[in-house]
């Protein structure tokens, strides 16, 4: 009977290391499908291989980033970055990339509107800025790998190119006040100052 035992306890840790390393397998293949394969992209959605790629991250990376998270998100966000620029150029180096500058957002009356308390315009604006800064300082001047940045924070007109509504001074004037209603998205006028912005970048590389 004792015998019976220690084999049947033998079985019972022979199987629950089976269990681990096939737990660990499973892991490690979920992580393996979340890793950006350019390559895949371009299988799935039947495209040729793309002369120019135009990257713009930021606005789902920090509306509500904290000033306390920040350091631990732009690292993140620098990582991401770096590893789709790696899989960009594993499928062609000779791909042209454009990394755009996010721009800021609307101002406190959008946030307020939008997002209550779960952050601010002047948040996000330290957020972005900071992240600006850090994508210039990395990778412009690198045009020689085919890394290129594109300046549209500095030209979309967060006032006068954001979505935006009038709205009454309050519930008993019938004086109306133009008010930036949406935090991140610009208006039709502001992806336009966007597209210039972008439109200029491939035409100089388009040139040379």
């Amino acid at each position: 009977m004792e015998a019976f035992k220690n084999i049947l306890f033998n079985v019972l840790i022979v199987v629950g290391l089976i269990a681990i390393i096939l737990t660990a397998i499973w892991w490690l293949l979920e992580l393996l499908n979340k890793i950006f394969n350019f390559s895949k992209y371009i299988e799935r959605y039947s495209m040729s291989t793309p002369d120019i790629v135009s990257i713009l991250f930021g606005a789902n990376e920090f509306q509500i980033c904290s000033y306390s998270e920040f350091d631990n998100e732009l690292n993140k966000f620098i990582c991401n970055l770096n590893n789709m620029i790696e899989a960009i150029h594993k499928y062609n180096h000779n791909i042209k990339i454009v990394i755009n500058l996010p721009i800021c957002g609307g101002d406190q009356y959008s946030w307020g509107t939008q997002l209550g308390c779960k952050s601010s315009a002047k948040q996000y604006e330290y957020c972005i800025k900071m992240a600006c800064s850090a994508i210039t300082d990395l990778f412009d001047r690198r045009r020689n790998e085919n890394i290129f940045v594109c300046p549209m924070l500095a030209v979309c007109d967060t006032v006068n190119g954001f979505q935006s509504d009038y709205i009454k001074s309050n519930i008993y004037s019938e004086h109306f006040e133009r008010h930036i209603t949406n935090w991140v998205h610009p208006s039709e006028i502001g992806y336009k100052q966007m597209g210039d912005a972008l439109a200029g970048v491939i035409a100089d590389i388009c040139d040379n």
